[in-house]
């Protein structure tokens, strides 16, 4: 029998069973991928795969440790609050060195990225998006990443940004900064 991974003590772990929210705040929708399963998707993905982009998705996904994501919807009355644990978060992340990479604030969505970044390699992101209308979303990707493959990443794995989100902006962030 093969050893349960110890993700909590990864760098890149972000305990979003615990985001601070009121007890009775419960999500919808709760999704924890784990290292077998994205091994194994990668394997199918790269076997089946007939464009070079696929292919550097499945090399990507076998990098990955876990992926995870909370949503929590119906909440019009309820993210005020939400959108202050957010900001609580934000200085929580910044003082756990993770970097705010991106903040998009449109009409109906504010979005938050941040990595945590180590020698070159990202070995975590999270994704925070609240809707104005009455969702939030909170994601997690665990692993060992270039910072170039961020933006093919977020092209092909829904991380609850709107579709036409302009990764390559992402992809173009300067390391030094």
């Amino acid at each position: 029998m093969q050893a349960e991974t110890d993700y909590e003590s990864m760098p890149g772990y972000v305990d979003l069973t615990d985001l601070g929210l009121p007890k009775d705040i419960e999500s919808t929708t709760d999704v924890f991928i784990k290292k077998p399963l994205l091994k194994l998707v990668s394997l199918a993905v790269k076997t089946s795969a007939k464009k070079d982009e696929d292919r550097e998705f499945a090399e990507i996904l076998s990098q990955l440790s876990l992926v995870q994501v909370r949503v929590f919807e119906d909440m019009d009355d309820r993210l005020p609050e939400i959108a202050k644990r957010m900001n609580a978060l934000q200085e929580e992340f910044e003082k756990d060195d993770w970097e705010l990479i991106a903040k998009v604030r449109d009409k109906d969505e504010n979005v938050r990225v941040y990595y945590k970044l180590k020698d070159e390699k990202i070995e975590g992101l999270v994704v925070t998006v609240i809707d104005d209308k009455d969702e939030a979303v909170f994601v997690n990707v665990v692993g060992h990443f270039a910072l170039e493959d961020l933006g093919k990443l977020g092209k092909k794995i829904d991380l609850g940004l709107k579709k036409d989100f302009d990764w390559s902006k992402v992809d173009k962030i300067d390391k030094q900064s």
